[in-house]
């Protein structure tokens, strides 16, 4: 379905920004591992940050949403599904909306509310395929190029920023990476199996193997 309909998909989901750096990433020298001089101390504690909600579309995005503490069903309902998802929804036509597995967004009440909207599941097990999530990556990335915010006020402020200027051909072009996505998941997944279970000397057929088999999947989820 990516080649055909993935222009009609809305991809939605949340994210975290921190007041803070949040790179847990430190570079050194292997043999400086244990030399105090070089070792970082991170605290271990949750930083102060904002959680944000949003979607995206071939042609447009959703507003950006500010949730208030820890999502739950409950908040997704509220302050998601019912003021801000569904009109923008009911809006797009032929629109198929996925969201995340989370358990706040699978629950009965939030399933009864989007009765009438077409759904696409989201991969169980490898959420980073939605081109949503490269969106937030964008975000993160500038946002480390300015000046640390003062308060999650502030931070909000500078994150809807951010996403508001996000040109929509990037969007788009996200998104029409679909198929190619799909695609490489496929490949990694099939020839880790098959690597697994050849003998040795059949490496090369396994990969000759994963090729065919790749390029006459039909991938629907």
């Amino acid at each position: 379905m990516w080649m055909t309909e993935r222009r009609n998909v809305v991809f939605s989901d949340e994210s975290r920004f921190c007041l803070s750096s949040d790179s847990r990433r430190i570079r050194r020298r292997h043999r400086d591992r244990s030399n105090t001089a070089v070792i970082v101390e991170r605290p271990t504690a949750r930083q102060r940050g904002i959680m944000v909600w949003s979607a995206i579309a071939y042609n447009s995005r959703s507003p950006l949403v500010r949730i208030q503490g820890t999502m739950t069903t409950q908040r997704y309902l509220d302050n998601v599904l019912l003021p801000v998802a569904i009109p923008y929804l009911q809006g797009l036509p032929n629109a198929i909306f996925q969201q995340v597995n989370a358990r706040p967004h699978s629950a009965c009440t939030c399933q009864h509310a989007v009765q009438g909207i077409q759904i696409l599941p989201g991969p169980p097990y490898s959420p980073d395929l939605s081109p949503i999530e490269h969106v937030w990556d964008v975000i993160g990335r500038h946002l480390q190029t300015l000046l640390l915010p003062r308060s999650e006020d502030e931070l909000w402020q500078m994150v809807e920023r951010e996403w508001r200027v996000i040109p929509q051909d990037t969007i788009r072009t996200l998104i029409d990476s679909m198929p190619r996505r799909v695609s490489s998941c496929i490949t990694v997944r099939v020839a880790a199996v098959l690597t697994e279970f050849a003998p040795p000397d059949d490496l090369s057929v396994a990969r000759d193997f994963t090729d065919d088999i790749c390029q006459n999947f039909t991938v629907k989820y």
